[in-house]
């Protein structure tokens, strides 16, 4: 099952979708151009960077908070989530620090310290992304510049209008697939550890569960 969703929602789709979106972007900008020249303001070189540092963290802001919300609605429950508790996931979710901090805040709450706690779980959430979304872009840029030096290496200095944007299309599925099942990963992971990290209190407390599963 979780190789079903990581290699089937998260990369095969994702792949196909950026390919068609990223094929009718590029030919709607070009599609009065013949030649696209390798450098400059609209070259080769500087379409393939942005593309690498803004798929992934737009990719990371729509799918990390709507994986997040699948988890609290018990879409992953039947994942192996115990098996993810390893890993990047933990470096990037700061997980151990936040949960800690929110526990504390629900053990004493009030009407009032209820809504800085939802208001806190919010900014966890997008800082959650965002970290994501840096880590991916920092993996996108470096796939763009292996893609530009090895045209480089077979000395392109442009390429017709049809030809940039297969390439410009195949490359977005590329990376769209391969950071968006990366990033489904991580999330997941960031999951595990949070649940991991409230084991031992709900053991102690069953009135935490709805809020374990709630600020996930």
């Amino acid at each position: 099952m979780l190789k079903r969703f990581l290699l089937l929602e998260q990369m095969l789709i994702p792949a196909v979708f950026n390919f068609v979106i990223n094929a009718a972007a590029a030919w709607w900008l070009t599609r009065q151009q013949d030649f696209i020249p390798f450098w400059g303001s609209s070259s080769i070189a500087v379409d393939t960077l942005a593309t690498a540092l803004l798929l992934p963290l737009l990719t990371a802001l729509i799918t990390t908070p709507l994986l997040l919300s699948r988890a609290r609605q018990g879409g992953f429950d039947k994942f192996p989530l115990h098996q993810l508790a390893t890993g990047y996931g933990r470096v990037i979710s700061g997980i151990s620090s936040l949960s800690q901090s929110t526990s504390q805040s629900q053990s004493k709450s009030t009407s009032g310290a209820d809504n800085r706690s939802a208001g806190f779980n919010r900014i966890r959430r997008m800082l959650l992304a965002l970290r994501i979304g840096l880590c991916g872009s920092v993996i996108g840029i470096l796939l763009a510049l292996l893609v530009l030096w090895i045209l480089l290496l077979t000395g392109t200095t442009g390429l017709e209008t049809a030809h940039f944007i297969l390439i410009k299309a195949l490359f977005a599925a590329v990376l769209g697939g391969m950071v968006s099942c990366m990033m489904g990963y991580w999330t997941l992971q960031a999951i595990a550890f949070r649940r991991l990290g409230h084991t031992s209190r709900l053991a102690s407390d069953p009135k935490m569960k709805t809020d374990s599963v709630q600020n996930v």
